[in-house]
Parts: C-alpha cells; structure tokens; sequence
C-alpha cells in the first residue's frame, strides 16, 4: 500500500507531518496546477489498483482538477473518495473562510466548448457561507440573466442551513433577490451527498431547456466540497466530450 500527503502552502508546511505515511509536499499556487499534476502522472496505476482519495483538505480547485486529470490521463474508471465533516464553525455565521480576492477563473480541465452567443446563459451558484465569494461570481457574470443558487438541505449539521441563509443573503444584491423572498425558486440538495447534485442539477436544466436552450451553462461551486464534487460530476456525465457550453468557475483567492 502507498498512502501520499498532499500538503498546501496554506496548511502549514511541515507542522502536518505523519511518520508512517509517505508524504508529498506540493508547493503550489491557486492558479498553478503543472505541480500537482507532476504527482499525480507518477503514481502508478493499473486495473487492480484500488485509489482513495481523501479531499477534507484539498481546495476545491484543485479537488476538481486532480478528479479530471486521474479520469482523463490516468484512465481511472473507479475511485473512492472520503471527506470528513464540520460539526460546527467556531464563529457561527460569522466564520471567515477567504480573503485577498484576485479572479473568477475557469476551473481547468472544466472548461467546454465556449459559445459566442450569450444571451441565454445560465450561472448556477452553489452557495455556501462564503458570501464575498457569492457576490464575486455573480459580479463577474453579471450578463447572464438566469442565476440560481444551490443551498445544502439538508445540512450537514442542523443550524448550518439557518446560518448559510444568512450569510448568503449578503450577497443578494448581486445575485438578486427573487430566491430569498420565495426559497421555492432555489435548488436544494443534500449538503453532504454529491450524487444528488449532478440529478438535481439535471432535472432543473432538462426542465427550463424545453423551449429554449441555454447559450452557456456556468456552474459555480461555493460552497461544501460534496457540492463542489457534484458539480464535477454533472459535467464528467454531461459533458464528457468537452464539446458542450458547459464549464465550472471558481473564484481564485
């Protein structure tokens, strides 16, 4: 058995430090996967090789990338991913999770086939506690006139939806407002399942693309990793090819 650490800049360099595992230190930057994908194209992989990989500690990003890169080069059909819950943020809704704001960047290995024609376009934010992040996304899609959000429900712990509503909220201005007057008009999905959320993700773009077909379709995950994995997910089913208006952007912090 090989067990690898993958451990971030901004998760204290040698303090986490396991003596029993081989670990890899990555150096990396938000925008800069060439490291990463250097690790990744060494591990050796063949058909019997079972892979787990354990995502509490990636960032989304790069969670996202390294799933695209072991499906696309490294031909890996079958893996299992674990995740270890919050209980509870220690400031509540008040918890800070990013700063020192720079992009709204596609996700890479998630980016489709661009269409010119922008008139349609779709922006489906899964929004977290992150609302700075919320309003970064909405801002930079400002166009697109279809925006809906995607909370966790039900949460992963029982006040954490309350809480994610009220900090989403702040970033009402820039998404609008229509989802918060009637949570009807929100789409809701299990805070800590990604198999719900490429269904439910499906069923609402089936549904409105009856008449009219989305021009872009952007997926963006701020929120929970399993959402952020769904979204993945929907894309790898959907957009296997990389030949439709289906991408994931993030903002790159």
């Amino acid at each position: 058995k090989e067990k690898y650490i993958i451990v971030l800049p901004e998760y204290g360099g040698d303090m986490l430090f396991i003596s029993s595992i081989k670990t890899t230190k990555i150096p990396i930057s938000y925008s800069d996967y060439s490291q990463l994908a250097r690790f990744l194209e060494t591990i050796q992989l063949n058909e019997d090789t079972k892979l787990c990989v354990d995502i509490t500690g990636f960032i989304i990003p790069h969670m996202l990338f390294a799933i695209r890169y072991l499906q696309k080069r490294k031909n890996v059909k079958q893996i299992d991913i674990i995740y270890t819950e919050p209980q509870k943020y220690t400031n509540e809704e008040n918890t800070y999770f990013s700063d020192f704001y720079h992009d709204v960047a596609q996700v890479f290995g998630y980016g489709g086939s661009p269409n010119p024609n922008v008139d349609n376009d779709l922006l489906i934010i899964a929004s977290g506690y992150d609302d700075s992040r919320i309003t970064d996304v909405a801002s930079k899609k400002k166009h697109v006139k279809n925006k809906i959000q995607l909370f966790g429900f039900p949460p992963a712990q029982a006040d954490m939806f309350q809480e994610n509503m009220l900090r989403a909220y702040k970033a009402e201005s820039a998404v609008g407002n229509e989802g918060f007057k009637n949570l009807d008009l929100n789409l809701y999905a299990p805070a800590s399942d990604p198999f719900v959320v490429p269904q439910t993700i499906k069923r609402y773009i089936d549904k409105e693309q009856r008449n009219n077909l989305f021009s872009n379709i952007y997926l963006a995950p701020v929120s929970t990793k399993p959402h952020a994995l769904g979204m993945a997910l929907y894309c790898l089913w959907e957009n296997s090819k990389e030949d439709k208006s289906i991408s994931i952007i993030y903002p790159i912090c």
